[in-house]
């Protein structure tokens, strides 16, 4: 098989790729300061929303067992069926 181009890269793989070779030490602190905002927001609204009617279906529907948390509870998924 042949070996993928830099042009052939989709955006995606080529966003993949400069995450990749980041260290926390390149994220200037106010960046990192809102991605942690972000975080516990997105964790917070997992929490308050984890025994709704939406979310009781959404979890039924996912019967793959995997090492990932479900945040709110205490069962684990697969990472798709976690997030």
């Amino acid at each position: 098989m042949a070996e993928v181009s830099r042009i052939d890269e989709t955006v995606s793989e080529r966003f993949a790729g400069f995450l990749a070779g980041l260290t926390l030490a390149d994220v200037p602190p106010p960046v990192l300061a809102t991605a942690l905002r972000d975080l516990t927001d997105a964790a917070g609204l997992c929490l308050a929303a984890r025994n709704g009617d939406y979310i009781a279906q959404v979890l039924e529907a996912c019967d793959t067992d995997g090492p990932c948390t479900v945040i709110g509870h205490t069962w684990t998924l697969d990472a798709a069926g976690a997030a």
